[in-house]
């Protein structure tokens, strides 16, 4: 039996016969080899077996093989290294496409040493920053560099422990540009890398939750890959499933987050629908998914459904996600064409293999953040693109952009290699709604779950207050305090449950200030649940004043006068600029309408008491 590697050459030929049968690389080759002479690499090997191997990630791993393409991976360090070479012989020998990919390559960094004071990292991105404020990135320069970048990943072993660890760190930023490329395989295995040689405690914490994951293990992979198969068999499309795992780095971001099981990605099955033409193929993807959500309807999280096959993302990833609840934790099911699925994981390498002539629309452009984080985008992103890629909470509140220190609308497009930074408002849950005609698809998928978000909190908020004034002729001031009372407990829950309210009080508020359940109906409501002011028996209080000792004593102590029994309570203090303030709410039992008003009398009495509700 041929084995992979014998099937690759005998298929397509590996690159030194590639080389052989090419005069055109063949003269690459050599003169790349002559301008290396001399020259080694930490682990000792000649420097220019660099330049072979990231070739090779372009033609054997990458499965590019434009011989133009392919000699920048075999030249990309000439102009560097050898000062004979200049760009002008270049373009005479290889051609002017070949000379300006091998520049801009090439440009990612500085000259070699130090300068001026500055570290070699300080002054590559200084070199960044100049060439890419007049240049957007090209596409296969991103490609070609991130083939260069890979390689030294791997062999970065061989180099000094502290730079390992800088090299690793700045690799974070090659990651991002894989990202923004579309390239998930080579984002995940950079993000990695970078992780094994810069933090190699997390790299092996986070590798053993990996593999220790329920949904990792390969009963549920097998199970779960055949019952998606089986149900696309009896749709009677041709499908293959498939499973990707999420990088580590991701890993380590979203765990900060949330719980490990609501991690719905870190292992993504994906049914890739065969290409059939893009009608019937369209149609195909979305009979498997009324198949897939038909079978498991009772345990979809709707909540996380996203179409991006329709709308692809900002980087132009395309497939249907959906989150299924398994015992074992959230997983998600991707659905997408096999076409797609190939850009999905290569990106615009997937467009270079297929000669795509229109790689230009891909250009990327980047910027630095105040710490000298580098970050991609697309060519028309605003500094409201800017501030969500951070997170959605600093996007909300971003007010304006500070471009190379100067300060600009948030809505204003980025120019390449500026120096970013965002000045911040007030907290909210969400910007104003007219900035969404500001940023890319992305960022306004974000701003409007926000605002959604936003109006279910106002909704809420009028809905406690219309709650709120119902509770207060039975008693009670804030409906919670019914589920600290164990006797009580119980018949809210039920009628929460009555309600459609999930068992959540919040959903009831949501409910009433948006109109979809009436207040008088509420009244009802309560009324048959024997939520009243005779059946509870029940007196809340609420006090504010100026917070100092004895105030829970004197409080204590008027309610056991009067033969109350003090059940839930909240003791909030605030610091304000008058000095030490409290809120106080609790819920009394056994006190008669009398004792009401003299506890209320006693209350108003002390000075230090400037606010006075009992119900």
């Amino acid at each position: 039996m041929q084995s992979s590697m014998e099937k690759e050459a005998k298929n397509r030929g590996l690159l030194e016969n590639l080389i052989e049968t090419s005069p055109y690389l063949k003269k690459a080759y050599t003169l790349a080899k002559n301008a290396h002479e001399g020259q080694f690499r930490a682990e000792g090997t000649p420097y220019f077996t660099h330049c072979v191997e990231v070739t090779r990630i372009l033609y054997e791993e990458w499965k590019i093989t434009d011989i133009r393409k392919l000699a920048v991976g075999l030249l990309h360090d000439t102009i560097e290294d050898c000062e004979e070479m200049t760009l002008g012989e270049l373009a005479k020998e290889f051609g002017p496409d070949v000379a300006t990919w091998v520049d801009g390559v090439s440009k990612f960094r500085s000259d070699r040493g130090e300068s001026n004071g500055q570290s070699k990292a300080e002054r590559d991105r200084e070199t960044v920053r100049k060439v890419f404020s007049k240049n957007l990135i090209d596409p296969f320069v991103g490609v070609a560099k991130l083939a260069d970048r890979l390689h030294n990943m791997r062999t970065l072993g061989f180099m000094p422990a502290e730079k390992q660890i800088a090299k690793a760190n700045e690799t974070k930023g090659y990651a991002k540009l894989a990202e923004s490329l579309g390239m998930w395989q080579v984002m995940r295995e950079l993000e990695n890398l970078s992780m094994k040689h810069s933090c190699p405690e997390e790299f092996e914490k986070y590798s053993r939750f990996l593999e220790t994951d329920p949904r990792t293990r390969e009963e549920f992979v097998g199970w779960l890959s055949s019952t998606l198969k089986t149900i696309a068999v009896d749709t009677a499309v041709d499908t293959k499933v498939e499973t990707r795992l999420i990088s580590l780095y991701k890993l380590k971001n979203k765990k900060g987050k949330d719980l490990t099981n609501k991690i719905n990605d870190l292992v993504s099955f994906r049914i890739i629908v065969a290409d059939t033409g893009a009608t019937e193929t369209r149609n195909n993807v979305y009979k498997v998914l009324g198949a897939v959500r038909e079978n498991f309807a009772e345990i979809e999280d709707l909540d996380r459904f996203d179409d991006f096959y329709s709308k692809p993302k900002d980087n132009a990833y395309s497939a249907i996600q959906l989150t299924l609840e398994f015992p074992q934790g959230s997983t998600e099911v991707a659905i997408t064409s096999q076409d797609k699925e190939e850009f999905n994981n290569w990106g615009v390498v997937s467009l270079i293999r297929k000669g795509d002539p229109e790689l230009s629309k891909h250009a990327l452009k980047l910027v630095f953040t105040k710490t000298q984080e580098v970050k991609f985008f697309s060519p028309k992103a605003t500094g409201l693109d800017f501030a969500y890629s951070i997170s959605g909470a600093l996007g909300a509140r971003a007010d304006y952009v500070l471009i190379n220190g100067v300060r600009h609308p948030i809505s204003t497009v980025l120019p390449n290699g500026a120096e970013v930074e965002i000045e911040l408002g007030r907290p909210r849950i969400a910007p104003r709604e007219e900035l969404r005609d500001y940023c890319l698809p992305a960022t306004r998928r974000i701003i409007n779950e926000q605002l959604s978000e936003q109006e279910k909190w106002n909704f809420g908020i009028k809905g406690r207050e219309e709650v709120a004034k119902i509770l207060s002729r039975r008693g009670l001031i804030d409906l919670s305090d019914l589920l600290k009372i164990d006797k009580h407990k119980s018949n809210l829950e039920n009628l929460l449950f009555i309600l459609g309210c999930k068992n959540s009080i919040e959903d009831l508020y949501y409910k009433v200030g948006s109109g979809v359940m009436e207040p008088h109906d509420l009244e009802g409501h309560f009324d048959s649940a024997k939520i009243t002011k005779e059946s509870l028996g029940l007196t809340s209080i609420l006090i504010e004043g100026r917070d100092g000792p004895g105030i829970t004593s004197l409080v204590s102590s008027a309610v056991s006068k009067l033969g109350g029994n003090i059940g839930p309570m909240d003791n909030i203090p605030h610091d304000g600029s008058e000095g030490k303030t409290f809120t106080l709410r609790m819920v009394i039992e056994n006190l008669t309408g009398e004792s009401e008003v003299a506890l209320e009398k006693t209350f108003r009495e002390d000075p230090r008491i400037t606010k006075v509700i009992i119900v």
